[in-house]
């Protein structure tokens, strides 16, 4: 019977690479560009802490630009106690304000918008209640845009914010 081995450089390797691995995670790629936002600020938002139980060690920190922190800034004057601090329609456009905040931020629309993680109902009752106050709605780039119920309905019924640099945020209830 011929049993073939593995080389025993193999395991070698193999233990290398775990290890280059660990070291580059530890190191936090993505505070220079190779971290993807969307994945880190899913798990921060997931964390056992019910918002940002994850912590920062691995997740890039301070990435927003001067438009998203007027945004946040904004968001944190005006949320007269709501719950949840901004809501945004994708998860690509809630990841930076996730990780910079360690949570309280929505993705109405799931990974590209396109998905109803929010109905139009429960926005409604989200802003009735005073739980959600601040809402942004960059982002949203997938098909079928211009019927989204949602996309109509905040501004007819939420106040524009200018902001400089921004012209997509919007205050809503009273």
């Amino acid at each position: 019977m011929d049993v073939r081995r593995e080389p025993r450089w193999s395991r070698w390797a193999l233990v290398a690479a775990c290890a280059l691995g660990g070291v580059l995670y530890g190191w936090a790629p993505g505070s220079v560009g190779y971290g993807n936002s969307y994945y880190a600020a899913a798990a921060r938002s997931r964390g056992p802490s019910g918002g940002g139980g994850l912590s920062t060690w691995g997740v890039a920190t301070g990435t927003l630009t001067a438009q998203q922190r007027s945004v946040l800034d904004y968001a944190a004057v005006d949320r007269d106690g709501a719950r949840i601090l901004l809501a945004t329609l994708s998860a690509t456009g809630a990841a930076p304000y996730i990780i910079a905040t360690g949570g309280d931020v929505i993705a109405m629309g799931g990974y590209n918008a396109t998905d109803q993680a929010v109905s139009l109902a429960e926005l409604e009752r989200l802003v009735a209640e005073g739980d959600l106050r601040s809402v942004q709605l960059s982002g949203f780039t997938g098909q079928g845009a211009e019927a989204d119920p949602r996309l109509a309905w905040i501004p007819r019924n939420c106040a524009q914010v200018r902001l400089d640099g921004v012209s997509d945020l919007y205050r809503c209830g009273a």
